[in-house]
């Protein structure tokens, strides 16, 4: 599942549209490789997409164990240096390794 904050929503439709927080929707996983093979397409030098985030939290040797109290102290320490362009957003790629290697070594505890 994938989810959208109202926020995004409401900048994409010109807040046309109403969407609840925590709205989700199914994605296919070809859907998600498809988005993949499309972001590895843009020349981001030192910057990544979502999905590239997303792979590379799924392909860490850590995923196993990944919880979600550790998923949201990822996603707040992200949140602040993502940088949107025309074609969507994009974090800055060693920024966001230090901070998956940062959140495996040191789990935030849960709640």
């Amino acid at each position: 599942m994938s989810r959208c904050p109202i926020q995004a929503m409401s900048t994409v439709t010109g807040g046309s549209r109403s969407v609840t927080t925590g709205t989700t929707w199914d994605v296919p996983i070809v859907e998600l490789q498809k988005l993949l093979n499309l972001s590895e397409r843009l020349s981001l030098d030192g910057e990544i997409t979502p999905i590239e985030a997303w792979q590379r939290i799924c392909r860490h040797a850590g995923f196993s164990r990944l919880t979600r109290s550790m998923l949201e102290s990822l996603r707040a320490e992200l949140a602040g240096q993502v940088a949107c362009y025309g074609f969507g957003a994009v974090i800055d790629e060693v920024y966001f390794e230090l901070q998956l290697e940062a959140v495996f070594a040191n789990p935030p505890r849960a709640v």
